[in-house]
This record gives C-alpha cells, structure tokens and sequence, in this order.
C-alpha cells in the first residue's frame, strides 16, 4: 500500500524496531493475500507459506541503521514515555467529554 511504498517510512520503521524491513514487489498485498489463500483452496498449492514461499517477491531490505536505531531508543525512552504519563490526565477528560470507552484490560 501507500505507506510501505515510501522508502523513507520504511527506512524509519526499521530504524524504530531494530528489525530488517523487507518491502514486496507488488503494493497491492490485499489483493496478493487473496489470490494465496485461493491458490491453497483450488489445491494449487499444499500449504499457505508454500504459496507465499511461490507467489511472493520482494523488492528491498532496509536494515536498521545503529545511529538511529540507538536515537529512537532514546526518544522513546526519554521522551516518549513521560509525554504519554503527563498526558493521561487530558486522556481521561477526551474520554469524559466524548464518551469514548474505557481501554479494555484482557
């Protein structure tokens, strides 16, 4: 889709997971899930991952970048974490003027 066709939000998202992000040739995966969970159904292939292994292609790898990767740590750390406590008070009177339900705890 739109986003993950970015090369600049892919690059940030690995950066903020530390993880390798992989982008696949084709943008439109709804329909790419589709035609996999059907090619499974009519018996073209045995499995879901043997048809992801045969119908997917990937176009890019962006690999987390340390920088980065040990700045987003820290925002998140630092910076994230007290904006989101020191916010709680406003979340709560949103959730009174709105009505919004409460966060469900499972």
């Amino acid at each position: 889709g739109g986003a993950s066709q970015s090369d600049a939000i892919c690059q940030i998202s690995a950066n903020i997971f530390n993880l390798p992000l992989v982008r696949g040739k084709t943008s439109e995966t709804s329909g790419l899930g589709a035609a996999i969970v059907t090619a499974v159904g009519i018996g073209i292939h045995p499995t879901i991952p043997d048809a992801i292994q045969k119908m997917v292609t990937y176009a890019r790898v962006f690999k987390p970048e340390p920088d980065y990767v040990d700045i987003y740590r820290n925002l998140y750390e630092r910076v994230y974490k007290k904006i989101y406590h020191a916010l709680e008070p406003i979340y709560r009177e949103i959730r009174e003027i709105t009505g919004y339900p409460e966060k469900e705890t499972y």
